[in-house]
């Protein structure tokens, strides 16, 4: 991994708090929280645990929401870097209301008082929160668990960024959102029983199993689960999905916009240990012996460590999932295309139509961003950024890449010489991985339950504050539309396209959940990614955008992923 991605990360994480600071004393508003309205007692395996009610402007519905439940024992001390343990059973009752500790994250993100999430990091995050419709019912409740994204550096469940309470209540389903280890402390790799890596991947790991095995007590079904999650939380939705760890832990899967067979999803045991040692280096302990280097790590505190790791980004230190391991045994290109990997598991995949535009105008703030006026762009200029970056990937012809983005682009077009950048970054990490990861996974799959997606519409008011003019459909504009502020917000904030995209796709979304199949997605019957098993077409996909306007769509990432990008990355 690299210096360009890590400020990406910061600054897109950045740029959400913004929206967020935006939209937060309207949502506040509107939803009212019922504190003293507390939910039933459930008895789980480790404990009795009280939560509280809340109800959404939508229909007057009610959760029942268990916020801040410990799952695993604190990763500290000798604990550090280790996979993590299962929660102590407690005495009493456990008050499962108001948000706790995210995990230790980037220290150049400083919680500003202003922002709707959690103020606290500490080693000892491993929480889960639980949020379930109030209404009594029979049925035993379709199970979504959440792993929230972040490039394996920031994030938290304690967030309204990531708050699913509209898809649980709207979708009638039970939603489990976890915490997990970031950065060194979830994806440090030492070659050594003491730091083996996957940390993060461990504490997801340990999550689901808490889940299949309490969330009966909550009126779940544990023999219906599906886990879903986007960005990083999609690439480790991926990394599941190839483990044999996770065998029988979970039904369904949905990826939004990520998957760990792509640059950014994971590391090779030789590069994930060269980073380990520049970090060691930079915690001035030595690398001479793994033991030795070890002990001095977990000596040294969690804001060192922190600070050391912000340090290590200027020379490429960004930790992420490491295979050929315990957890992912293969490399995962090489897995994925031999259908090593779950295949009874029922799929639902995809991605936003510009993915990289966000990340692109990150990087290059002065001359990508949307917010210059009169940019002074030029195809030469266009040419030069995308050569540097595919160079720093590596990839043997930066100057073929940079060829086939702006053929097509006319030198007096600005906007679309920008977006060009943006197109060749997003397909690159994002796209293409996603696309080849659901069709490969069709052709394999013991069901024809795969199913894609390309959204195609921008909302009103994008996940990311920043994300305006021609940067298009952004990178997280998914997650607007999951976790329903066009609903909360409609007629404020969104349009009234926007709330009935909301709608479809939390019910799209949680059909998935329910029944392996998403149904009709705004009256269009949502087909599987490929029509027979024996196909050798492109990913069919469903083009998610407002009503009257979605449609079905073949072969309609071949000229891109199948004919420029396959030779390049998935051989």
């Amino acid at each position: 991994m690299n210096i360009f991605f890590l400020p990406v990360i910061i600054t897109i994480k950045i740029m959400m708090m913004k929206l967020f600071q935006i939209t937060f004393v309207v949502f506040i508003f509107c939803q009212s929280i019922l504190a003293d309205d507390q939910a039933p007692i459930v008895d789980t395996k480790n404990g009795k645990i009280r939560g509280y009610t809340t109800t959404l402007q939508y229909n007057d519905v009610k959760l029942f929401v268990y916020e801040g439940i410990p799952y695993g024992k604190p990763p500290v001390g000798e604990r550090r870097f280790l996979p993590s343990e299962p929660i102590d059973k407690w005495d009493g009752i456990y008050n499962a209301h108001g948000y706790r500790n995210a995990c230790m994250h980037s220290m150049l993100i400083v919680p500003d008082n202003e922002i709707p999430e959690t103020k606290h990091q500490s080693e000892d995050c491993l929480f889960l929160s639980v949020y379930r419709p109030a209404k009594k019912t029979d049925e035993k409740l379709p199970v979504m668990y959440w792993i929230h994204g972040g490039g394996f550096e920031t994030g938290t469940i304690f967030s309204i960024a990531y708050d699913p309470s509209y898809l649980a209540g709207v979708g009638n389903v039970i939603v489990v959102a976890v915490n997990y280890r970031l950065a060194a402390f979830g994806f440090l790799y030492a070659d050594d029983e003491d730091a083996p890596g996957n940390a993060g991947l461990y504490d997801q790991l340990l999550g689901l199993k808490w889940t299949r095995d309490n969330i009966e007590q909550f009126g779940g079904d544990p023999d219906q689960i599906t886990i879903f999650g986007e960005s990083a939380g999609s690439m480790s939705v991926s990394s599941h999905l190839l483990s044999p760890l996770t065998k029988g832990l979970f039904k369904r899967a949905i990826m939004q916009s990520g998957t760990v067979n792509s640059w950014m999803g994971s590391n090779s045991k030789t590069e994930s240990l060269k980073k380990t040692k520049m970090l060691a280096n930079a915690l001035h302990c030595s690398t001479d012996d793994v033991k030795q280097m070890l002990k001095c790590m977990r000596n040294a505190s969690a804001e060192a460590i922190v600070e050391s790791n912000k340090y290590g980004r200027n020379v490429g230190l960004v930790l992420t999932p490491v295979h050929d391991s315990e957890y992912i045994p293969k490399n995962p290109i090489e897995a994925v295309k031999n259908g090593e990997f779950h295949r009874e598991i029922e799929l639902l995949f995809g991605v936003n139509r510009n993915e990289g535009t966000v990340f692109a105008a990150a990087i290059f703030p002065k001359l990508l961003s949307p917010t210059i006026k009169n940019p002074q762009f030029t195809r030469m200029h266009a040419q030069t950024l995308i050569e540097l970056l595919f160079g720093i990937f590596k990839i043997s012809d930066p100057k073929a890449v940079a060829e086939f983005y702006l053929k097509n682009v006319s030198d007096s077009d600005v906007d679309g010489l920008r977006g060009a950048v943006g197109a060749a970054f997003g397909d690159y990490h994002l796209t293409c991985p996603s696309i080849f990861f659901g069709e490969t996974f069709a052709k394999h799959s013991d069901s024809n339950n795969v199913f894609g997606y390309h959204l195609v519409h921008k909302p009103s008011m994008s996940g990311l504050l920043e994300c305006v003019g021609y940067m298009g459909v952004c990178h997280a504009d998914d997650l607007v539309f999951l976790f329903g502020f066009p609903i909360e917000l409609r007629g404020t904030v969104y349009s009234e396209e926007d709330y009935y995209l909301s709608l479809d796709m939390i019910n799209a979304w949680s059909n998935f959940a329910r029944y392996g199949q998403p149904g009709k997605f705004a009256g269009m019957e949502w087909q599987p990614t490929l029509p027979t098993k024996s196909s050798n077409s492109s990913a069919r996909v469903l083009q998610i955008d407002v009503r009257g306007k979605q449609q079905m769509i073949d072969n309609h990432f071949v000229p891109v992923c199948e004919n420029f990008w396959r030779q390049r990355i998935f051989v």
